[in-house]
């Protein structure tokens, strides 16, 4: 009798970790080959193409969601949040963005920066109490990081309108988005990397098992810490490479960072940081690297799946075999967008495969990739 319970009891749980798994998966995604893209969504974001100007992304596997949030500099003004379901399809704006006032009160671009009350900070309308505010727009560059059961966390940028403030230089504000609330809180404890000149323009990636941020800005090596909202610069054996516009990507399987990308200066190779010996190094590799063509704020995600990094740019996808270092490009017949992609494109373990999102043909467009090692 005992063992027989025992066997229902297992039965059951395989039960229910199948069901949760099944109910993060797309339908739409059942019958997609391997080395396939499909275009998933098309049209239904409509918010202007300069919400992803120089903009990234987050997603959410626990919640099963994709969001963007971006604009800044001339592009777009609006602050709002906007959602995709990957397991059950369409996308959703979190909220209505806030107006834009100047300093007479009327409709225009105004920056609130008062760093009087709260130290880099920006946001509008203008005296709103902290409490109730949202990030002003901006360029998010690779600056947007989900931690599962906090939210996503964004730091520096180029915001609305310039300010005086290009590439918040002189901005510290970092904020964390809950979902689930569709609120914004504000964070700032005097540590973040955005005081140094052009270090508000950076890259970063969340480790799991340290329940850390690593982020990079200005040659320097910081990390984020959550449980005490807290920014630190580290020490490391030598420096990641100093540029704007590149991203970074965490490999699970060798608690490893990637950085590839940048210009001013160019940077069109692929780099790691060893955590555990927090030591960077610029690889060797085999095979034809994505070089000059990629280096203007790329995709790059860590498929867990299949043990590699993908890289989309321009039109065009390679693959990276950390296992021998070694570049590939598989057949490709998918998006042709080209445009700064950052955190846009992220793997999701559920459905087997990468999300990308981007503006092309007057709409923008969702597409899912699915890749198999050969």
């Amino acid at each position: 009798m005992l063992i027989r319970l025992a066997l229902c009891l297992i039965t059951a749980a395989l039960f229910n970790t199948q069901a949760t798994a099944d109910s993060k998966r797309l339908a739409a995604l059942t019958d997609l080959g391997n080395n396939s893209w499909r275009l998933v969504d098309a049209g239904n974001v409509t918010a202007p193409p300069g919400i992803l100007a120089y903009s990234s992304g987050w997603l959410e596997t626990d919640r099963s969601r994709l969001c963007i949030f971006g604009g800044g500099h001339w592009n777009y003004s609006g602050n709002e949040v906007w959602c995709f379901n990957t397991a059950a399809g369409g996308w959703q704006e979190m909220y209505a963005p806030d107006a834009q006032l100047d300093s007479e009160g009327d409709q225009g671009p105004y920056m609130n920066f008062d760093n009087e009350r709260y130290p880099g900070a920006l946001f509008n309308p203008a005296g709103e109490p902290i409490s109730e505010a949202r990030p002003m727009s901006r360029h998010t560059y690779d600056q947007l990081e989900y931690v599962p059961g906090y939210g996503a966390v964004l730091w520096g940028g180029y915001p609305w309108g310039d300010g005086g403030h290009g590439w918040c230089e002189q901005c510290k504000d970092t904020w964390v988005y809950d979902n689930l609330a569709s609120s914004w809180r504000y964070l700032y404890d005097g540590t973040n990397p955005s005081p140094d000149f052009a270090a508000g323009v950076g890259a970063s990636a969340y480790s799991p098992p340290d329940g850390l941020i690593y982020a990079t800005a200005h040659s320097q090596t910081w990390t984020f810490d959550p449980r005490k909202a807290r920014w630190k610069r580290v020490s490391t054996r030598g420096d990641p490479p100093y540029s704007i516009e590149a991203t970074m990507e965490y490999d699970a399987k060798r608690h490893a960072l990637y950085i590839l990308g940048g210009s001013y200066p160019d940077n069109p190779d692929l780099w790691r940081f060893d955590i555990k010996r927090r030591a960077w190094e610029k690889l060797a590799h085999r095979g034809t690297a994505p070089g000059l063509r990629a280096i203007w704020g790329p995709g790059l995600a860590y498929d867990s799946a299949n043990d590699v990094l993908l890289v989309y740019q321009s039109g065009a996808l390679w693959v990276f075999d950390p296992a021998d270092n070694t570049w590939s490009q598989p057949p490709y017949a998918g998006p042709t967008e080209e445009s700064h992609i950052f955190g846009r494109l992220r793997y999701d373990p559920h459905n087997k495969g990468a999300w990308l999102h981007v503006f092309h043909d007057e709409q923008h467009q969702t597409w899912f990739y699915r890749y198999r090692k050969q």
